[in-house]
């Protein structure tokens, strides 16, 4: 999740050293996108990206701001920091399935359309990664 969408489009943040479990729901017939953070509904946008479709064959970039498509990568924007179990559906979870998925780290159902396990084939740069995660979601 980009930090940009968070902060600037959104108004939050979750920039402060501590794990979050973060989901965001987008529906293009609904033209609303939701952003709930540790299971609460923590921002909300309608007529978001309105008649938008996202075709298959694309690319998914984590942690890196692109200056232009495919590209124009600059290394002070990238992502610094921690992430796990990141996964993609092709529907909408509710509201009970995020509250489910937000308890714990490693529970998750996974994605339909990616879901973490596939995340470590074609990685870019130098991440490190600990196995098993290191996630400690706060009140969990």
């Amino acid at each position: 999740m980009s930090s940009l969408l968070c902060d600037r489009a959104l108004g939050v943040s979750a920039n402060d050293g501590e794990w979050h479990h973060i989901c965001v729901s987008w529906e293009n017939n609904a033209e609303s996108l939701d952003f709930y953070m540790d299971n609460v509904l923590s921002a909300n946008k309608t007529n978001f990206k309105r008649g938008q479709v996202i075709t298959a064959g694309g690319s998914l970039v984590l942690g890196q701001e692109q200056g232009l498509l495919g590209g124009g990568f600059n290394n002070t924007t990238s992502f610094r920091g921690l992430l796990t179990n990141l996964n993609v559906w092709n529907y909408s979870l509710s509201p009970d399935t995020i509250a489910q998925i937000s308890k714990g780290c490693l529970n998750e159902e996974p994605g339909t359309v990616y879901k973490w396990a596939y995340f470590k084939y074609g990685v870019r740069g130098r991440p490190r990664f600990h196995v098993p995660s290191p996630c400690n979601v706060k009140g969990k």
